[in-house]
């Protein structure tokens, strides 16, 4: 880190000092650039347990990638760990999804686990600490969305994603309750709640 970072007012801004400091990382250990991004926190259209989001250039008109952190999230650890494993996916615009030049980054940043669902080795969550520290307080408080607000689905149908491709389907409790099945990628479905 070159020089101490003021208070930040905005979460925005300070999801956007750590990226530019992570996009160093990028260069340095994987010699990979990181390309232009707007940061966020939000939900997404895509549900399931996800809690960071990446979308690809080409869905936005100005051509740039958006992240979303979820407003679920105030551990500032938490919300560096997942921006980088979304910044994973920006630097190759999601062309290898979770495998390829992604698992192969990730894992050298210090990623680790299911690639779908990565955190921090021990390396790594030592240099987000220091960065969260260097950073300041995260400024943002966690969001959840009250009971009985959400419309509840009418129908008796169940929806299941694949965590890897994001296919899709609906079927009932009781083919659930025989085993989650396996998408045509080969990855098992999880229920989407």
């Amino acid at each position: 880190m070159t020089e101490p970072f003021t208070q930040f007012v905005h979460r925005e801004a300070w999801l956007h000092a750590g990226a530019d400091e992570m996009r160093t990382w990028f260069k340095k250990v994987c010699g990979v650039d990181v390309p232009e991004l707007r940061i966020s926190t939000g939900w997404s259209k895509r549900s399931g347990k996800a809690v960071g989001w990446c979308w690809h250039a080409e869905c936005a008109k100005d051509g740039v990638n958006q992240i979303f952190v979820s407003p679920e999230v105030d551990d500032p650890v938490t919300a560096l760990a997942i921006l980088l494993h979304e910044m994973v996916h920006a630097s190759d615009n999601g062309a290898s999804k979770h495998s390829g030049h992604f698992r192969t980054t990730a894992k050298a940043l210090g990623l680790v686990g299911k690639m779908t669902h990565t955190s921090p080795g021990e390396e790594l969550t030592a240099g987000l600490r220091k960065l969260a520290e260097d950073l300041g307080p995260y400024p943002h408080a966690k969001l959840t969305q009250p009971e009985g607000r959400i419309a509840k689905d009418g129908t008796r149908m169940l929806k299941l994603q694949c965590p890897y491709c994001d296919w899709s389907c609906r079927t009932t409790k009781k083919w659930i309750e025989q085993g989650l099945p396996t998408c045509f990628c080969g990855t098992e479905l999880e229920l989407v709640k």
